[in-house]
């Protein structure tokens, strides 16, 4: 007596295709979905206002054209950040294309055509800006451009204070005196 195969060879091969389409699909399938819980939720806003405070002493305001909240960063578009001095007065305005801020500590970057005005009218101009809320100074590492008083000052790189009071240029600096007067000096 002789037994036929219920499964040919041909059958085996078929059979074979067909169990390897299955575990692609099931392994595309499950990616997708595992890619999608990777992904963290943001919420949006327009037109709002942030405030940041420590010890009840508030810090600065945030007013932005859009926020978006994706984790522990908050995005901002089209932003003016108001920062306090530790009376509550306002020390200086920063105005920026975006930026973004680091919560629960404060932190933030804003980038894109930056530019700060002090109460005491000096005037910064950058590519970016950083904020650290633990010394409460901003920085940056880009070309900067200050005027005060009829001086213009450039150079690259940036530490200061928010009122622009004690500003420290990284670089070497470019001045230009109220009579034009040009000078290069190094800001080390």
């Amino acid at each position: 007596m002789t037994m036929t195969p219920i499964l040919t060879r041909s059958k085996l091969r078929h059979l074979h295709k067909i169990l390897l389409f299955a575990l692609i699909l099931g392994l595309a399938h499950c990616e997708r979905h595992k890619s999608d819980r990777e992904v963290p939720k943001s919420e949006e806003m327009e037109k709002v206002s942030v405030v940041q405070s420590k010890l009840g002493r508030k810090i600065w305001r945030l007013q932005a054209d859009r926020l978006e909240f994706r984790g522990d960063t908050t995005w901002a578009i089209d932003i003016i950040l108001t920062f306090f001095d530790k009376g509550g007065h306002v020390a200086s305005t920063l105005f920026a294309d975006s930026g973004f801020v680091i919560q629960p500590q404060g932190d933030m970057v804003a980038y894109g055509h930056v530019y700060v005005i002090s109460s005491d009218s000096s005037k910064l101009w950058t590519d970016s800006l950083a904020w650290n809320s633990d010394d409460e100074m901003i920085r940056t590492d880009a070309h900067v451009r200050i005027e005060d008083n009829g001086r213009i000052l450039e150079g690259e790189g940036l530490e200061s204070d928010a009122a622009l009071k004690r500003i420290k240029i990284k670089g070497e600096v470019i001045g230009h005196g109220e009579v034009g007067e040009r000078s290069s000096t190094t800001g080390r």
